[in-house]
């Protein structure tokens, strides 16, 4: 807290991605999609987690040209140039994604534009961003403002990720700042909102004994009525 969080070291070594670079990335993942797949039949082990290829995780998987960017920024650039990062990557996309040299092209200038973000928008006077728990509503009847009373901090950024458009988000004058809100605040908010889910579940558990309890004294009124 109350530390200079350095970027000139952010904007070294930034290589821009040729279109073998953005194809290798896709069959690389689908690759390793099948490859967990055929050993997961062999094992007879399946897990229960259904992880298919996407073309958020192709770019930010561990050991990719893509990943010292940051998941964040992947995403944020994909979704500025009209891409969904949560798109299912398929044998039969990657097919019709090869044979398309528009899109190609559309895909390899959203993930150069990472270098741009990094290069223009991290910088020693970029502002800094906490992201709440509080979700903007659309409806016009609805008083958003009122919501940031009992926020929950999730991440703190130095730009607006479009990802996180849909959250509430406080801004501060530098990105130090929000650091040193985030970490100042943090803790004891995790804290009070675990003490509230143990609260909620005590009082749903409570609930249920007088729901069972009352069904019970009605079942024995019944039956004094019978005799």
């Amino acid at each position: 807290v109350g530390s200079k969080y350095p970027f000139n070291t952010a904007t070294t070594e930034l290589q821009p991605c040729s279109s073998a670079d953005v194809l290798k990335s896709i069959e690389k993942a689908l690759e390793d999609s099948k490859e967990r797949r055929i050993s997961e039949a062999e094992t007879k082990r399946m897990s229960k987690k259904k992880t298919k290829p996407t073309l958020k995780t192709a770019f930010t998987r561990g050991g990719n040209h893509f990943q010292m960017f940051g998941k964040d920024l992947v995403i944020h650039c994909l979704i500025k140039h009209g891409f969904d990062p949560s798109l299912e990557l398929t044998e039969e996309w990657l097919a019709s994604f090869r044979a398309d040299i528009q899109q190609q092209n559309k895909l390899r200038e959203a993930l150069n534009y990472t270098i741009a973000v990094v290069q223009n928008e991290l910088n020693p006077t970029a502002k800094g961003f906490i992201v709440t728990d509080a979700r903007i509503s659309e409806k016009k009847d609805i008083d958003n403002s009122s919501k940031l009373k009992d926020v929950t901090y999730d991440y703190f950024e130095p730009i607006k990720f479009l990802q996180y458009q849909k959250q509430h988000l406080i801004e501060f004058d530098d990105f130090d700042s929000a650091v040193d809100e985030y970490f100042s605040k943090v803790e004891s908010q995790k804290e009070k909102k675990q003490d509230e889910t143990v609260r909620k579940a005590a009082e749903k558990r409570l609930e249920r004994v007088k729901t069972e309890q009352g069904k019970r004294i009605e079942q024995l009124q019944a039956g004094i009525a019978d005799r």
